[in-house]
């Protein structure tokens, strides 16, 4: 038992650093999903700190080895922690770090490491800074620009290609310029306040908004279980707990924004497929709002076929949708 708001993901990040001094960046093939795949962050972090540009390869090829037992999902999330590492090693500067995180991506993966270094580096930015906090201090007073919600997101700092992972990630800051000073926050008027500044971008940027948005997807399921993603992992959200979620994304105050964040709030319950997926299910089924529902589906049918190969594991998920869902959930081949 820890105490309510205890960043679990974060005690992770500690294990991983012990694995880290034990057996280098091959430490990462012990790593598991647990505590939100903390291990494979911290073992990221670790290689840059210890051998620089070396690092790259290195990293590389250690996030690769992750997928003998995790599959895709699990290395889309190690190259995450991978822009964790890269931004702290480059003296928290985002100049430097984007170049280094395009180099990541691979066709076969759709660019997709890219996006996911980016991402890991607008975290640590909005929550890092334990390896060199005055270096992370000054690294916020650059970025964050006080009279714009939205920065660094809509700045020209954050190329066109990587602006909507920025905006999934600039979630916490959104709720601080809102109010937010607890680690789980459960006001509604806090929430509503913080999803207006979504509302800052032109409503023709749909994908944008939709980014904006969905990030509060993945901070409720937080929320919820106060920060403890054990629970999530072990499936063991109550039916209030759920509920939760479902009610702050409604506060988007409106379908478009509602159904972002539904969809993203989803995504992070199913995990790659490494999280217990009735969580997934039961929170579709109890969105009452039709088009939201539908919309929670069919990404959560998008999710299964990106994440499990064809085969008993997916097909068992498949029948479990609704019948358009699981048509399509079946006939499908990975984009893998």
């Amino acid at each position: 038992p820890l105490p309510a708001g205890t960043q679990v993901h974060l005690l992770g990040h500690d294990i991983g650093d012990v694995l880290y001094e034990q057996k280098g960046p091959d430490a990462i093939r012990d790593c598991t999903p647990d505590f939100g795949n903390a291990c494979s962050h911290a073992i990221a972090i670790g290689t840059m700190e210890h051998f620089g540009d070396k690092g790259l390869t290195i990293l590389k090829d250690a996030c690769a080895k992750v997928t003998e037992t995790g599959g895709i999902g699990a290395y889309n999330i190690c190259m995450h922690g991978v822009g964790h590492g890269v931004f702290a090693y480059s003296d928290y500067s985002l100049e430097k770090t984007i170049p280094i995180c395009a180099t990541f991506g691979t066709k076969a993966d759709h660019y997709r490491e890219y996006q996911e270094c980016v991402g890991g580096s607008i975290m640590e930015l909005i929550g890092g800074g334990g390896h060199d906090r005055e270096a992370w201090l000054a690294a916020q007073k650059k970025y964050f620009d006080p009279s714009d919600p939205l920065s660094p997101c809509d700045s020209a700092i954050i190329p066109q290609n990587a602006k909507q992972i920025c905006y999934i990630y600039l979630t916490p800051r959104l709720l601080t310029l809102a109010g937010s000073k607890g680690p789980s926050p459960h006001d509604p008027v806090l929430f509503a306040k913080a999803f207006a500044y979504c509302d800052l971008l032109p409503t023709t940027d749909t994908v944008l908004r939709t980014a904006c948005f969905g990030g509060f997807g993945k901070e409720f399921d937080s929320f919820a279980g106060d920060r403890d993603v054990r629970l999530l992992q072990e499936g063991k959200y109550s039916d209030a707990q759920i509920a939760h979620i479902d009610s702050w994304c409604a506060l988007a105050g409106n379908e478009e924004g509602y159904a972002a964040c539904a969809k993203t709030a989803v995504s992070s319950l199913f995990w790659g497929g490494e999280y217990e997926p009735s969580t997934s299910f039961r929170f579709c089924a109890a969105i009452n709002t039709p088009a939201v529902k539908d919309a929670c589906y069919q990404e959560l049918t998008s999710a299964i076929i990106t994440f499990l190969r064809p085969g008993f594991s997916r097909n068992q998920l498949c029948i479990q949708l609704p019948t358009a869902q699981a048509a399509r959930c079946e006939s499908s081949k990975s984009v893998y």
